[in-house]
């Protein structure tokens, strides 16, 4: 039986979606019981991220190894579009405890503390949108029957330009905070 394309849970995987799922739920109760693991819980749900991402990759790269002929690229892409979907839900959720730690700390109202959050935010948003930016191609692809190399390059292109320019913001707010703590 064929997944409903609007059934992100299932798209994504049981495994990958409940566990995910299991952080979202520890981070929020932390916010609430222990304020000080928040970050700790968004990092580790980032790692874990990336961690299903790498080894969907690698079983959706074996099973395209064994076909013969792979003669829909959309097959390709409705494979790495489930792979994705979990690594975006384990970036919200770092994104979440990176509010949570921001909402936190409000009393400390320094400079390097605002452009330390806005840079850690605008990384966190641009790396969202590569899994985003590439699943919105996989759809697009399908829809439209465009699977041609540059219809899959422009949707790449378009998922990387806003992780480079969060990565730059994150740059800048990094090369501020060293400018303004001179001398450690």
């Amino acid at each position: 039986m064929p997944i409903p394309e609007y059934n992100l849970f299932l798209l994504g995987g049981y495994v990958p979606m409940s566990i995910v799922t299991v952080f979202l739920i520890a981070l929020l109760l932390a916010a609430w019981k222990a304020p000080r693991r928040v970050k700790e819980i968004g990092l580790l749900t980032l790692a874990l991220g990336f961690l299903w991402m790498a080894i969907g990759l690698i079983i959706h790269s074996n099973l395209m190894q064994d076909e013969d002929d792979i003669s829909s690229p959309n097959l390709v892409w409705r494979g790495l579009k489930c792979w994705l979907i979990p690594f975006a839900y384990s970036i919200i959720v770092y994104i979440v405890s990176l509010i949570i730690c921001f909402i936190r700390k409000h009393s400390d109202c320094s400079v390097t503390y605002w452009v330390k959050g806005i840079g850690l935010l605008a990384l966190g948003l641009g790396l969202l949108w590569i899994p985003v930016g590439l699943i919105r191609t996989s759809d697009l692809m399908q829809v439209t029957g465009d699977a041609s190399l540059s219809a899959i390059w422009l949707g790449v292109e378009r998922s990387l330009i806003p992780f480079a320019c969060g990565l730059i913001v994150y740059i800048i707010s990094l090369i501020i905070r060293i400018v303004l703590k001179p001398g450690d």
